[in-house]
């Protein structure tokens, strides 16, 4: 019989997670590895909040809706949508399949001029990723956006190294591509240097390709993403595509108020914009 093709994937959000339903599906033996420190997600990245002790917890477990012992928070993409017939044939798989749900919310803006309160006018009020500067329907994830790409990977069969950053992408003496990485606090974005820095990594394996899903991976050995892509690999034209892209940070701030304010706005999500001294202040 013929030997299963070996591909290893770096990152479990739903790039990755989708890659690897799709390889898996066509006899590859695929290997994900995630940095996560909860879990997979990646830019669906989700946090679980004691509301008494405020400590950050598991988040695999769906919650019932009537526990009201944590808060819940989408950090990362709080929704997506599928404009192309491709994306729309995959998400209606996903629904189908219950990991998935339409967001049939009231969707708007927030701020001094007028109409901007819920205005249905697309061209005048657009809104954060296009909503609803969009007439095309907004997706979730069911019971969290984390849950897609982890429904994803659980019904994909490939194995998934969670918590597991890879480090150190190079060529194999007998062919394919050797990885090495690190685990546990090492693996984790918001870990002191001082610690990441005195573990050292170990081999994670021998792989006939390796899947890069996203571009920070590609970046010098400075950044905590970085795949630390050996020179002269053969890489070296993929990477320099993708390298110097501008990259805007992004910050979020999770905060958790005293009481639901959906009725008193009227809107279910909106963003915050003004003019003069309110620019940029989100409340007073």
């Amino acid at each position: 019989a013929r030997k299963a093709m070996k591909v290893a994937i770096v990152g479990g959000g739903i790039t990755g997670a989708s890659a690897a339903s799709s390889l898996a599906g066509r006899g590859v033996e695929v290997t994900v590895f995630d940095q996560g420190g909860r879990g997979p997600g990646g830019r669906a990245s989700h946090r679980r909040v004691d509301a008494a002790s405020g400590t950050v917890g598991p988040d695999d477990a769906l919650l019932a809706p009537e526990d009201d012992s944590t808060y819940e928070f989408d950090h990362g993409c709080q929704f997506f949508r599928a404009d192309s017939p491709q994306m729309r044939a995959i998400t209606e798989r996903w629904v189908e399949a219950g990991w998935a749900s339409r967001w049939e919310g009231r969707f708007g803006r927030l701020g001094r001029g007028a109409d901007s309160r819920g205005s249905n006018d697309f061209a005048a009020a657009p809104d954060f990723f296009g909503v609803p500067g969009s007439e095309g329907p907004v997706y979730t994830g069911v019971g969290g956006m984390h849950r897609l790409p982890r429904a994803i990977l659980a019904a994909s069969g490939a194995s998934v190294r969670r918590g597991v950053r890879v480090s150190s992408v190079a060529p194999a003496a007998g062919g394919g591509w050797a990885l090495r990485g690190t685990g546990g606090l090492a693996a984790l974005h918001d870990t002191a240097n001082s610690i990441a820095d005195g573990v050292d990594d170990a081999p994670l394996g021998v792989f006939d390709a390796v899947l890069l899903t996203d571009a920070s991976q590609s970046l010098g050995g400075w950044h905590r993403a970085s795949a630390g892509l050996a020179a002269g690999t053969g890489s070296a034209e993929a990477v320099g595509r993708v390298r110097h892209r501008v990259r805007v940070p992004l910050f979020s701030a999770i905060v958790a108020l005293s009481h639901p304010i959906g009725e008193a706005v009227g809107l279910d999500a909106f963003t915050v914009s003004g003019g003069g001294e309110t620019r940029g202040t989100m409340w007073k």
